[in-house]
């Protein structure tokens, strides 16, 4: 003999339903979390990225200088906020060559970077990679705060020029992150000025001997200047002093 269940008021048994049941609770989860990752990402904003003066930097054996990175982090919240942690990403890196005969003191850079970037062994220059680094700093409840750091490579040959593309990103103690624009860093000034020198001290003669070196390393220069929305003051000078020994200005 065949008994029939009771069923209660308003319980499902249909397996089928029971399923469609828990995709939809699912769904409201993750619509939720969408919704309050939105809303948290209105209320924190980070400002315009930008270069800063040159600063000092401890390195092996004196100092280098650097264009600090300079931005900001705002809150339109009733709370404060904390920033945990600094990502650079490089998007990529490229030695330039010297267009004149460069004389070095030292052989290799070791700076104290706030950002010190890891280094690919076989190329000398900074890895594509992404790299984190401490980052506390507090937010005030409606308010904003000013965050600067210095960012390169770990090590680099004092002959060799690196121009790098990074992408800094801020993140937040709930998880959040904020990127910045990508900017174009040639390290280290010392080196970029020890070219321009080089340049200067040509002759006539050997200025036009050297105009299809400034071309190549020009074609690099405009083609890392493609990838990147800001550039140091450096780049932006050595940049000049190519086009001008390549015959381009």
């Amino acid at each position: 003999m065949t008994h029939n269940q009771r069923v209660e008021p308003g319980r499902i048994n249909h397996p089928v339903a029971t399923a469609i049941g828990v995709l939809i609770m699912i769904g409201v989860i993750v619509l939720g979390v969408v919704l309050w990752v939105r809303g948290s990402s209105e209320e924190v904003r980070i400002g315009d990225t930008g270069l800063g003066a040159p600063v000092p930097v401890e390195a092996a054996g004196g100092r280098v200088t650097a264009y600090p990175i300079e931005t900001t982090v705002s809150t339109f919240s009733g709370d404060p906020l904390r920033t945990t942690t600094l990502k650079v990403e490089v998007v990529r890196s490229t030695a330039i060559k010297p267009c004149a005969p460069v004389f070095f003191p030292e052989v290799q850079v070791d700076a104290s970077y706030t950002a010190a970037l890891p280094v690919d062994q076989a190329t000398g220059l900074p890895s594509t990679s992404t790299s984190s680094y401490p980052l506390d700093r507090e937010v005030p409840a409606e308010g904003e705060a000013r965050i600067s750091f210095t960012v390169g490579p770990v090590t680099q040959s004092a002959g060799t020029l690196a121009v790098t593309v990074v992408r800094p990103i801020v993140v937040l103690a709930n998880g959040a992150e904020l990127g910045t624009q990508s900017i174009a860093l040639a390290t280290t000034p010392e080196i970029v000025q020890a070219y321009i020198d080089a340049v200067h001290r040509l002759n006539p003669t050997a200025r036009q001997e050297q105009d299809q070196c400034a071309k190549a390393e020009l074609a690099k220069i405009d083609d890392v200047l493609n990838t990147s929305s800001l550039e140091n003051e450096p780049l932006r000078r050595l940049r000049q002093v190519y086009a001008v020994l390549s015959g381009d200005e």
